[in-house]
């Protein structure tokens, strides 16, 4: 069963796979707007098995059946292809280039669906 995580996890002997988590992205204002991301990460060893994408169902079914969210928001390096592909599995629509960090990303955008 997937956990949601409400601060990043440490490091304390375990061995660490993966890191996912709802956060506001207050650092990073788009538009004017603080928005809540979806943010994800995996070792690299993991890749490719579809573990990005069963996390990010379950974090979005928390974001918009529990806590009720109106949407949530996923970006990442215009390099990252992978990731991309798990935002557009995941139904998050391609929004606008942005830039983060001095480096150019992909903002995607998903909004709840209709009850």
């Amino acid at each position: 069963m997937i956990q949601i995580q409400t601060q990043k996890p440490r490091l304390n002997g375990t061995f660490l796979i993966t890191n996912y988590e709802l956060r506001i992205t207050n650092w990073y204002h788009i538009a004017g707007n603080d928005e809540v991301e979806l943010a994800y990460s995996l070792v690299a060893e993991f890749w490719g098995k579809g573990l990005a994408t069963e996390m990010g169902e379950a974090i979005l079914k928390v974001g918009f059946e529990q806590i009720g969210l109106p949407e949530i928001v996923c970006f990442t390096m215009t390099t990252n292809f992978a990731s991309q592909r798990v935002m557009q599995k995941l139904g998050f629509q391609y929004e606008r280039d942005i830039v983060h960090a001095d480096l150019p990303h992909v903002f995607y955008r998903l909004k709840a669906p209709a009850k």
